[in-house]
């Protein structure tokens, strides 16, 4: 986990307004950034940036990609998520969730 203050970064939503986030957990794993933001929408998932143009989406519960391409999670990063797998989901537990149809900047 992030030692100290948490991890602060900048992302977009919708193109149009810039949302500063924080990380709960930002690790390299396997030469791949993960992070669970501290703000998100459910159900419990971690951020893999695989390059710069994909965020992957990753069930903790089920251990599924959420946003497909592509349909399994890289070799590279599988079995680094399954060893922190406890550390992940008890990461998301500090995660203030998103009420549904909301979005980090309205509320």
């Amino acid at each position: 986990l992030c030692a100290g203050p948490l991890a602060l970064f900048v992302y977009y939503h919708n193109y149009d307004n810039i949302i500063i986030s924080m990380a709960v957990f930002k690790e390299t794993l396997n030469g791949i950034e993960v992070k669970i933001h501290n703000v998100d929408h459910p159900p419990p998932h971690c951020h893999a940036y695989i390059d710069a143009k994909k965020d992957l989406k990753i069930n903790l519960l089920t251990m599924e990609i959420m946003n497909p391409p592509p349909n399994n999670i890289p070799s590279k990063i599988n079995k680094a998520l399954k060893d922190r797998h406890e550390e992940l989901l008890e990461a998301w537990e500090k995660v203030k969730v998103i009420p549904p149809g909301k979005n980090p900047g309205e509320w």
